[in-house]
């Protein structure tokens, strides 16, 4: 550990370290997510990011779904906005947000590449240009991705993951397209798959047609309240963006990324404008399941519904569509000037019943056929004061209930408060809020955040989560309890060069390995330090650099772990071609003390990399514009294994990758 400390040292002395195109707060998020134990395979983010690049949102004209829409701005932000614009009319000049209350020169120059301000257009002049003057894009991609296992002999196809996918979009106000996906280890127009793809997904999605605020046709996702009910947007949770406690997002939203699990499948429509507006949607899928059969009465049960999509072995491939789901619902709000009421519902209905199992800790689960949520969400802003909430309940009786608290004290700190209460036997299907479970269930927590920006180029952000599990869970035989906290420093020394540390810590209850089953629980802290610097050094060459340790100590001796990685990343001025490099090391006793890190990728593919054990990765990625309309990418990236020092302390882990795809814009 010592001689990887000097390397790193050294190392920071000598390497710059590269600007990332994403959003800094949303790296950080998506990093997070990870940690969490959350999904990161929606590249629907990343779609609408490099968009808003090529297309930026005008602010004259964009409402307050538009603005949610960015992922990019909190609820004050956002309605701050429109109270300016509509006191002293249009924007003149992207200057002048300085002006808007609550934007501060941080979130200006993250929303740069986003945003424009342009002239007033009328919906009948945007109407006519909807199918003319839009963009289409065909992007394909094929990946190999050479792990342990990949090319098992019971896997029914190849190693290789295929994409193919065409958008046709115009601004906001119209979209369509197909998606289609194969996963490694599927067949491919082959065995089950004799159509080709493994999944396909068509949507059309359009807004402002006479009353018809929104349409949707084929898939779509639907995003209700706070996340109590119904979420299915990629939703992210405790981060050094506080700010971002608040789940933010138009009710419909047009579902075109390859997960297979995560969206709805039929119609949907927002009717209203002004004061009143309300949405309905029905959606008929097929689900993964397991099954299990009552060999007395010949009855058939689901015991788990598989979420992976996956279908590449003899029993994935029985599992397949086996499991009914049909879906209802819908909500409608009424809207002041400064405040937001909305009623919501939504209702499932499974062709078998759900039997879960009969653990302990799913006392509670779901069973049965039939499932039903509905709800109230609120929101109200006095000033510098935002308030929200939901309150909800399943159709047996079991509450929910979240409120949060945004305070802007003034320009340079910011206070953001959360609890939340979720009862034991709460449930829900789509549900995604703002809580340490990945579901909201058997939940009760307070979270507090505080964001400081004392002087010029520098700013605090710290938080405090209080949490406890009234009921079991998996791996916890007992009711348990946790916290965590986390304080990070950013500065900004010059125009070119940020340094960011950061320290977390927090504990959290679960089953003692050494005691008998359900006589004994443990309690668990992990800490982290991270150190991080970024630098431009030219306006073609930039990077970052990261050191982060983390340690775990509880039942039996402790763990500790150790990552850092430099990226470099080079961009000539006037060649269509640029490289991104990151080597990186990382040595942990064991999988508890994993590091979780963000990969830059091709485009639209990203993810938060888990590193564990001793191990030296790298990868690069290139992109070469190949004309005005035409562009490709390629990835290499592999993990060695450390089996110790010198020239023979590395092996081949089996674990390589390798993406290549192409984009063509149709304008």
């Amino acid at each position: 550990m010592k001689r990887v400390l000097v390397l790193y040292l050294l190392g920071l002395l000598c390497l710059p370290v590269c600007a990332q195109e994403w959003p800094e707060a949303t790296r950080q998020q998506i990093e997070s997510l990870g940690e969490n134990g959350g999904e990161t395979g929606d590249d629907q983010l990343a779609q609408e990011l490099d968009y808003l690049r090529r297309h930026p949102l005008n602010l004259n004209t964009a409402d307050a779904d538009a603005l949610r829409a960015t992922g990019l701005l909190s609820e004050m932000q956002a309605g701050q906005l429109l109270i300016y614009r509509k006191r002293l009319g249009e924007l003149l000049s992207i200057y002048e947000l300085q002006a808007v209350p609550g934007w501060n020169p941080e979130t200006i120059r993250r929303l740069l590449p986003f945003i424009r301000v342009g002239a007033l257009l009328t919906v009948k002049a945007e109407a006519g240009k909807r199918l003319k003057d839009g963009e289409g894009q065909l992007l394909t991609r094929i990946a190999l991705d050479r792990q342990p296992g990949a090319d098992a002999p019971e896997f029914s196809g190849s190693p290789y993951r295929l994409l193919l996918r065409y958008t046709y979009r115009h601004k906001q106000n119209l979209q369509y397209g197909l998606t289609a996906e194969k996963d490694p280890g599927e067949g491919f127009f082959r065995g089950a798959q004799r159509k080709g793809f493994d999944f396909y997904s068509l949507h059309f999605f359009a807004r402002d047609i006479g009353p018809f605020r929104a349409v949707a046709l084929g898939d779509f996702t639907v995003n209700l309240g706070q996340g109590l009910l119904h979420w299915q947007r990629l939703s992210f949770r405790k981060s050094a963006e506080l700010t971002a406690v608040k789940r933010q997002s138009p009710v419909l939203r047009p579902y075109h990324s390859s997960g297979e699990y995560n969206f709805l499948r039929g119609g949907a429509v927002t009717i209203g404008g002004g004061k009143w507006e309300g949405s309905l949607f029905v959606s008929f899928r097929k689900l993964d399941a397991g099954l299990i059969t009552d060999t007395l009465n010949g009855q058939t049960w689901v015991r788990s519904v598989q979420t992976s999509g996956y279908h590449r072995t003899a029993s994935e491939l029985s599992a397949r569509g086996r499991l009914g789901l049909f879906s209802y619902g819908g909500n409608i709000r009424r809207k002041g000037r400064n405040w937001l009421a909305g009623l919501n519902w939504s209702g499932h209905q499974f062709s078998l019943p759900l039997a879960p199992g009969y653990e302990p800790y799913q006392f509670y689960s779901f069973t049965g056929k039939n499932w039903m949520n509905a709800g109230a969400d609120y929101s109200y802003t006095w000033r510098n004061i935002h308030l929200f909430g939901e309150i909800a309940a399943d159709y047996k009786k079991n509450p929910a209930f979240l409120q949060g608290l945004l305070i802007s004290l003034d320009s340079k700190a910011d206070l953001s408060f959360l609890y939340r209460h979720i009862a034991p036997a709460y449930q829900t299907v789509f549900g995604s809020a703002f809580t340490e479970n990945t579901m909201p269930e058997n939940e009760t927590g307070l979270f507090a955040g505080l964001s400081l920006r004392p002087v010029q180029g520098w700013r605090l952000d710290m938080y405090a989560d209080l949490f406890r599990f009234p009921w079991l869970r998996y791996r916890a035989d007992a009711p348990g309890w946790g916290n965590d906290y986390m304080l990070q420093v950013r500065h900004q020394p010059g125009r070119t060069t940020e340094l960011v540390t950061r320290f977390r810590t927090g504990v959290k209850t679960r089953n003692s390995s050494i005691a008998d089953y359900g006589s004994g629980q443990t309690v668990l802290r992990k800490t982290s330090w991270r150190f991080e610097i970024s630098n431009r050094y030219s306006p073609g060459l930039s990077g970052r650099t990261r050191a982060e340790y983390c340690r775990i100590s509880g039942e039996g001796l402790p763990e500790s772990g150790f990552l850092f990685f430099t990226d470099i990343q080079y961009k000539p001025v006037f060649l269509p071609f640029s490289a991104g490099l990151r080597l990186q090391y990382n040595e942990t006793d064991g999988y508890e003390s994993r590091i979780y890190t963000f990969e830059n990728d091709v485009l639209y593919s990203h993810g938060s990399q888990v590193s564990y054990g001793k191990n030296f990765r790298y990868y690069i990625n290139i992109q070469i514009d190949i004309g005005k309309n035409v562009a490709c990418w390629l990835r290499w990236a592999q993990t060695l294994v450390r089996s110790g020092w010198g020239a023979e302390a590395y092996e081949r882990s089996g674990n390589q990758e390798i993406k290549l795809q192409f984009r063509y814009i149709f304008r």
